[in-house]
C-alpha cells in the first residue's frame, strides 16, 4: 500500500476550493460572476471537470476583458488551478502554484488570503514530493503571518495548519503531527460544527496519523465511523465519501484483514471509474493496490492481469518513471516470479534496475531493492555468478544506506551468502 499521505493531496486541494471566497462587490459588475460563483459550487460539491470547463472559458474572457493580472481575473485562475489539481499529480500541482504565487503576491500583496492560501498549496505539494523538512521549516513562519492577519480561527489558517500537520507527518513526526491536527480539529468543531466538510476533513487527516503511527484498531474505528457520517452527508459516491474509503481500505491491509480488503477494493475501484475516470490518479492508485491485495493472497493470475492492463496506463498518466508506475512494475516481477516464470521476471528486473537508477539514482532504495530482488530472482534459477554482483552491490548499498542490522541489510548479507555457496559448488 500507498505511504498514508500520498492520496491525502486530492483532499487537501478540495479544502482549498472551500477556502475560495464569494466574488467581490467589484466583481458584480462582471459579466463572468455567475460563471464563477457556479464553478465555486460545482467545485465544493467535488464536480471538477464541470467547474474546469467553465473556469477555462471564465479565465479567458476575464483575461481579454480585464487583464491577466486583475484581481478578478487571478481569482478564477486560482480557482481553476485548484479545480485541475484535484486530477493532477504532485509535481504539477507544485510546478502551477510556483507560477501562480508570485503574480498573486505582486496584484493582492503578500499578506494577503490568495497568495497565502497559494503559498500553504505549495508547501504542501513540496512535502509530498520529498521535501517535507524544508516545508515544515516554511510552514512555521507563514501560519504566523496568517494568525496575524487573518486570525487564529480563520479557515485558511486552519487549512495550513492541517498542511503543516501532513508535512510533520511526512517528516517522520507523527507524534507532532496527530497533537497539531487534534488541535486544529477541536477549533474547527467548535467554530464550523461536528459535521462541517472542515471538521470532516480534519478527521480524515488525523485518521492518518493514527494510521501512520501504528494505533491501526483506533483509526479503523474512526475511520468507520466517519465513512458512515460521510455516506449519509454526501452519498456513497461524493469523492469526500470515497477518499475515506479508500483510506480504509489501507488500513484494512495494514492488518492483514486481506480478505476484507478486496472486498472494499473490488467495490471502491468502479466507483472511483465512474466518478473520477479510469485514468485519474487516484483511481490508478487503488486498482494498484487491488493487484497488490491479489497477490498478497496468492490470487497470482488475477494480480498480473491486473498489474498487466494498468501498468501502460500509469505510464501514460504518470509517467514511465514515477515511483507508483515502477512500483506496479516491481510487483509485476514477483508476481511473476511467484508463478515460476523466473525468465520474464529476470527481464522484467533487469529493464526496472535501470529504470530506477535512471529516475532515483545508483544508491537508492528502490534501486537497491531492485538489485536484491534480481539477484535472488538469478539465484532461483542458479544463475550463481550473474548474481553475484548484483547480491553484493545490494548488500554494500544497503549497510551504507541503513545500517548493518537493518532488516533489509540483513535480508541481502542472508542472500549474499546463499549465492556464495552456490558460486563455490560450481
Amino acid at each position: 500500500m500507498k505511504p498514508p499521505f500520498t492520496n491525502a493531496s486530492a483532499f487537501t486541494f478540495a479544502a482549498l476550493l472551500l477556502t475560495l471566497g464569494p466574488v467581490t462587490a467589484h466583481a458584480a459588475e462582471d459579466a463572468g460572476t455567475k460563471a464563477y460563483e457556479t464553478a465555486l459550487a460545482l467545485s465544493r460539491e467535488a464536480r471538477y471537470p464541470e467547474a474546469e470547463k467553465i473556469l477555462q472559458k471564465l479565465v479567458k474572457s476575464r483575461t481579454q476583458a480585464l487583464g491577466a493580472e486583475d484581481k478578478e481575473t487571478l481569482r478564477a485562475r486560482l480557482l481553476l488551478a485548484a479545480a485541475m489539481n484535484n486530477r493532477s499529480t504532485l509535481p504539477e500541482v507544485e510546478m502551477r502554484m510556483r507560477e501562480l504565487l508570485p503574480v498573486l503576491t505582486k496584484v493582492f500583496g503578500p499578506e494577503q488570503r490568495e497568495p497565502l492560501t497559494c503559498q500553504s498549496t505549495l508547501l504542501h505539494a513540496m512535502a509530498s514530493n520529498g521535501r517535507s523538512a524544508q516545508a515544515v521549516e516554511q510552514f512555521r513562519p507563514l501560519i504566523a503571518t496568517m494568525t496575524r492577519v487573518l486570525g487564529a480561527e480563520d479557515r485558511h489558517t486552519l487549512q495550513a495548519r492541517e498542511n503543516l500537520a501532513g508535512a510533520l507527518s511526512e517528516a517522520g513526526k507523527p507524534a507532532a503531527a496527530e497533537e497539531e491536527i487534534r488541535e486544529v480539529l477541536g477549533i474547527s468543531r467548535r467554530c464550523f460544527g461536528p459535521e462541517s466538510r472542515n471538521a470532516l476533513g480534519c478527521e480524515d487527516l488525523l485518521i492518518l496519523t493514527l494510521h501512520r503511527r501504528g494505533q491501526k484498531e483506533e483509526a479503523e474505528k474512526r475511520c468507520r465511523a466517519l465513512l458512515d457520517t460521510k455516506t449519509r452527508l454526501f452519498g456513497a459516491e461524493s469523492p469526500a465519501t470515497l477518499y475515506t474509503r479508500g483510506t480504509l481500505t489501507e488500513i484494512l491491509y495494514a492488518q492483514h484483514k486481506l480478505d476484507e480488503t478486496e472486498a472494499q477494493l473490488r467495490a471502491l475501484v468502479p466507483l472511483l471509474e465512474k466518478v473520477h475516470g479510469r485514468k485519474h490518479p487516484e483511481t490508478l492508485r487503488y486498482q494498484s493496490d487491488l493487484a497488490l491485495t491479489l497477490a498478497a493472497q496468492g490470487t497470482y493470475p488475477e494480480a498480473e492481469k491486473r498489474y498487466r492492463s494498468l501498468i501502460p496506463t500509469q505510464a501514460q498518466v504518470l509517467g514511465a518513471e514515477n515511483a507508483e508506475t515502477l512500483s506496479s512494475r516491481r510487483n509485476l516481477a514477483r508476481v511473476l516470479s511467484e508463478q515460476g516464470k523466473k525468465a520474464e521476471a529476470e527481464k522484467e528486473y533487469r529493464a526496472l534496475l535501470t529504470a530506477n537508477e535512471h529516475a532515483f539514482g545508483a544508491a537508492h532504495g528502490n534501486t537497491l531493492r531492485i538489485c536484491h530482488s534480481l539477484a535472488g530472482c538469478l539465484w532461483e534459477q542458479e544463475k550463481d555468478a550473474e548474481a553475484l554482483p548484483y547480491a553484493q552491490r545490494a548488500l554494500e548499498g544497503r549497510t551504507r544506506l541503513l545500517g548493518r542490522d537493518a532488516a533489509d541489510t540483513q535480508a541481502s548479507r542472508r542472500l549474499l551468502e546463499k549465492v556464495q555457496q552456490g558460486a563455490t559448488r560450481l
